[in-house]
């Protein structure tokens, strides 16, 4: 299959929506991802409407990161977790409206506070509710937490129902890495029959993702990326414009030399 790029729309230049996909589509990304964090999704079916008619000017694919700086998916606090349900599965009745075809969640983040099964249990709820709205509902591998190692990852994916969303960043800053002496290919293999999109920088550190300087850095990692079929839809997470397009550009000379993808069906 073709690799598919995605522009992330964080706080790295504008919250107007126009700017951004008009931005993404000279810069020849394939789709947009948006941080509900940063661009709340409007509760009033006539400001979403407002929204659709500019997403349909535009032809690309959307993408939605959902709000998590509020949100614990399974919380032993009952009010935490009922509000997290609840919203979520508002979120994905607003994204059907507006054509979204892939929501990414955060969960298990903190395992003291978020039980496992707690997390299963309502991540499972939320994949039935997204699958009846034609949306693949993904988790991403963070730093910390269930899903910032493989196996419980992969556990939580299959148990659940839901998709991943491998984060190459977390992956190379989390302890399953650090303290394992392993690399983000091998955090990958693990779960790469789960894994439908991926998060491409180098690494988080101080609260901030950064960029890779050179391609060798990530290579291997790529290609495995690569290798997977299921794997299309890249999305460069930086909050900075200028390195995003440095990060493009040498992503797109990577796989127009290091690749032979098919035209995506």
């Amino acid at each position: 299959m073709t690799n598919r790029l995605l522009l992330s729309m964080s706080s790295w230049v504008t919250k107007n929506y126009e700017d951004v996909l008009g931005i993404a589509l000279a810069l020849n990304f394939d789709a947009v991802e948006i941080d509900c964090d940063e661009k709340p999704i409007p509760a009033t079916k006539t400001s979403r409407t407002k929204i659709k008619e500019v997403f349909n000017r535009y032809p690309l694919r959307l993408f939605y990161h959902s709000p998590f700086l509020d949100q614990a998916l399974g919380a032993r606090n009952e009010a935490v977790r009922l509000n997290t349900f609840n919203t979520m599965s508002m979120y994905l009745g607003f994204l059907e409206e507006l054509g979204a075809s892939h929501l990414v969640l955060h969960a298990g983040v903190d395992d003291t506070e978020c039980p496992e099964e707690n997390v299963v249990e309502d991540l499972k709820r939320l994949v039935e509710i997204a699958e009846s709205k034609h949306i693949t509902l993904c988790v991403e591998n963070l730093r910390f937490g269930l899903s910032s190692d493989p196996h419980r990852l992969l556990h939580l994916a299959n148990e659940s129902g839901s998709k991943i969303v491998f984060d190459l960043g977390h992956a190379n800053s989390c302890r399953w890495t650090t303290n394992e002496k392993r690399s983000s290919k091998d955090f990958l293999r693990i779960i790469e029959n789960k894994v439908v999109a991926a998060h491409i920088y180098l690494k988080e550190e101080g609260g901030r993702h950064h960029p890779f300087k050179e391609i060798g850095e990530v290579k291997e990692t790529l290609s495995e990326l690569v290798s997977i079929n299921d794997v299309v839809w890249w999305t460069i997470e930086l909050p900075n414009l200028e390195d995003i397009i440095k990060q493009k550009l040498m992503i797109d000379t990577y796989l127009k030399k290091g690749t032979s993808a098919r035209p995506l069906q």
